[in-house]
């Protein structure tokens, strides 16, 4: 019985009829019909079921008797979905790391030495990232200390390499499931060791795709400013400018290709480096522009299509694009393609007998406040407000559930 209800023992159902409302004593109830299916004598059964809720945060939650969902985790008990499977085959399985080599990764890993323990869970890390970085995660909320400059630069080496199936029916990825947890990390070290660990992150051009989501949900971390950054502490602006050093060099070899040749990580890289210094982003794509790149590949490459119903360019895309380039850049540099595109039609010439009253005006340009309609649908910021998927953008630093940003730019996030 319990291998066939590990599910809603742990805790991590994804039932709906579970997550319905009912009354603490209907829960009861299925509980004990299942002892009871399960051969459990009558008068046994409510004893057996108070037991179970000893063993099973979730059981004692669904009675209605209250319970710690992370009390389990924390004494490595049954009632864990990461230890649930020691106790029912009555071993550690393969595919688990024992707890004695777990610390002496741990501890190997902050002292820097190389050993077998540390390559096991460097394995795990890639194969299981879930469970590691749960296992990660608990040591944390009990107060013990575990090597954040050497576990930020671990996942930031292995992020492009992480092989995890996907949680929570597919929308928790293994690189989200990292990217949610390292700013944690990066705020448990004092501020003057911040701006080292985050450069060093972004040794490899994945790692700072990974230092960049990490700095920046650490520096906004009520998502209040999904473009431009606030945070003006010191240790912030150091690790800034280092991420943005790093980014430059990642994308000196991109500045040699041209726009439609751009590869994903050029453009993932591109959309990180507005969450650095976006100034420094626009001026780099202004001068690439300037000298052989076009726009239209250029935005081609960049904006990645959304599924119906969303539209091409939303609100979070939108903002992005501003941070880029700004929109005032936008609409002018679009405009003259467009004006000169064989495609539209050439310009009323008035003839020699009509009054120049009668004549229509070409459109003039409006303010930045007040965007125009332009038949050409890149030219039309989106709707406000206008309903948007939330984190539709693939290149946004919020979590959005998706393949896997190392493997495809067809994400929805």
């Amino acid at each position: 019985m319990l291998g066939r209800h590990r599910a809603e023992l742990t805790g991590t159902s994804i039932d709906p009829a579970l997550h319905r409302d009912s009354r603490p004593g209907e829960r009861a109830e299925r509980w004990k019909q299942r002892l009871c299916q399960a051969g459990v004598a009558p008068d046994n059964i409510d004893g057996m079921l108070g037991l179970l809720g000893l063993l099973f945060p979730a059981v004692q939650q669904a009675v209605g008797n209250g319970g710690d969902p992370r009390a389990a985790a924390r004494r490595r008990g049954i009632g864990s979905q990461d230890y649930f499977d020691r106790y029912i085959v009555f071993t550690v399985p393969e595919d688990d790391l024992p707890e004695a080599v777990f610390q002496q990764a741990l501890a190997q890993l902050a002292s820097g030495a190389e050993g077998d323990e540390a390559a096991q869970l460097l394995l795990r890390l890639r194969e299981d990232t879930h469970r590691i970085v749960r296992r990660i995660d608990q040591l944390r909320a009990d107060g013990i200390p575990v090597p954040a400059a050497a576990l930020l630069q671990t996942m930031a080496d292995n992020y492009g390499q992480l092989t995890a199936q996907p949680e929570a029916m597919g929308l928790l990825g293994a690189d989200r499931r990292v990217r949610s947890f390292a700013p944690s990390l990066l705020l448990d070290l004092p501020p003057e060791e911040r701006p080292s660990a985050v450069a060093a992150m972004a040794t490899t051009p994945d790692g700072a795709v990974l230092a960049t989501r990490t700095l920046h949900s650490a520096t906004n971390p009520d998502d209040t400013a999904s473009e431009h950054t606030t945070t003006t502490e010191p240790w912030a602006l150091q690790a800034r400018d280092a991420l943005t050093g790093r980014l430059a060099e990642h994308l000196a070899p991109a500045a040699q290709r041209s726009a439609p040749d751009l590869t994903d990580q050029d453009s993932t890289l591109i959309w990180m480096w507005r969450h650095t210094n976006p100034a420094s982003i626009r001026t780099w794509l202004h001068d690439r522009l300037d000298h052989g790149w076009e726009l239209l590949p250029l935005l081609a490459t960049l904006i990645t299509p959304q599924q119906f119903p969303f539209p091409l360019i939303d609100n979070d895309t939108w903002a992005g694009l501003d941070a880029l380039f700004t929109h005032d850049d936008l609409y002018t540099r679009l405009a003259l393609l467009l004006d000169n595109s064989p495609d539209t039609p050439p310009p009323h010439r008035p003839t020699p007998d009509q009054h120049p009253s009668s004549t229509p005006r070409p459109p003039t340009r409006p303010t930045p406040s007040h965007p125009r309609h332009h038949p050409h649908p890149l030219l039309n910021p989106p709707p406000h407000p206008a309903p948007t998927q939330r984190n539709s953008h693939p290149h946004n630093s919020r979590p959005t559930p998706h393949k896997s940003e190392n493997s495809s730019r067809l994400v929805t996030p």
